[in-house]
């Protein structure tokens, strides 16, 4: 036999402790990464939807005779009394009664 088949046993034990090692490492540095991209996603969903709110609010103020109409498109989608509240005040919701709640 050759001198590359003749690895002693304790030497392939350590190969495989120091490649288990590494793979924990590598694990460890996936689960990082996706945590990143998460963390990545879930900023550029609320910046695409701080976006948008700042558009539509543009555009009713531009043309303020639609909000009637957009008032009844979105009351059905708007659930949390939070969000309600926090938009009362905009022009959505200007001149209207407690239609929102």
């Amino acid at each position: 036999m050759s001198e590359k088949l003749e690895v002693p046993r304790l030497e392939l034990s350590q190969r495989i402790e120091t490649l288990r090692q590494r793979e924990s490492q590598l694990r460890l540095r996936v689960a990082q990464t996706q945590q990143k991209l998460k963390d990545t996603d879930r900023k550029l969903s609320a910046q695409q939807k701080i976006a948008l709110g700042a558009a539509l609010l543009r555009a009713l103020e531009a043309k303020p005779q639609t909000c009637e109409q957009m008032r009844r498109f979105l009351i059905p989608h708007i659930t949390r009394q939070t969000d309600i509240d926090a938009l009362k005040s905009t022009i959505l919701f200007r001149d209207v009664g407690n239609e929102a709640e």
